[in-house]
């Protein structure tokens, strides 16, 4: 599996399995309020893109720090973060491009995280957009 979308699953409060699911290359959860920790993505040697979004119960991108060659972040709406989160992101090797979408998110809170982090903006795409014009996803 290279793709995997869960979305808003309001009971879902557990994702061990992620880390088992080592050939995934794009990684998208959104609208899982119950999550509160994302586990460690140090086995995802693949994953490229991870786009995480309106998840209020996290509390932190832990996890996801650790996924090796992370080339692309999209943040979605209200997410748990904190200022470690920034500081992690910014001194990422493999992050190449970041964005937060940040419909409900105070501007006093998102603002200084994207500067902070400071990449080029991530693309907002639909994955069947990305599969038609690469007829993949990202190359290993």
């Amino acid at each position: 599996m290279r793709y995997l979308q869960v979305n808003q699953v309001r009971g879902l409060t557990d994702l061990a399995v992620l880390p088992s699911l080592t050939s995934l290359r794009l990684l998208s959860l959104y609208g899982l309020p119950k999550v509160a920790a994302i586990p460690s993505l140090d086995s995802l040697r693949h994953l490229a893109r991870l786009e995480l979004g309106s998840m209020k119960g996290l509390t932190g991108l832990t996890g996801a720090h650790d996924a090796p060659v992370l080339r692309e972040l999209l943040l979605i709406r209200s997410l748990g973060v904190t200022a470690g989160d920034a500081d992690r992101l910014a001194s990422n090797e493999t992050l190449q491009q970041f964005d937060w979408f940040s419909e409900d998110v105070p501007v006093r809170v998102w603002q200084p995280f994207v500067a902070k982090v400071g990449q080029a903006p991530a693309r907002a795409m639909h994955v069947e957009v990305l599969l038609r014009q690469h007829g993949h996803l990202y190359p290993r």
